[in-house]
């Protein structure tokens, strides 16, 4: 097995995302650095609104919302 296989493609996306956010500082999104995308400004840090350190709903949420451009 490859690093790419253990750590990416045979990974849950839910739990890689779950890894980066408890190694990331507490004042970033794990979306945002998913995404490379900014939270919508009046919902502050958090993607879906209030700051709340839920980021479990959050992750889950962005991963089954339907993608759309613009």
């Amino acid at each position: 097995m490859t690093n790419r296989e253990k750590y990416i493609t045979k990974r849950n996306e839910y739990d890689m995302m779950k890894t980066i956010e408890k190694n990331l500082p507490p004042d970033m999104c794990v979306i945002e650095v998913i995404s490379g995308e900014h939270p919508d400004p009046k919902h502050g840090l958090c993607w879906y609104g209030g700051w709340d350190e839920k980021c479990d709903d959050c992750i889950q949420k962005f991963l089954n919302e339907q993608y759309s451009e613009g």
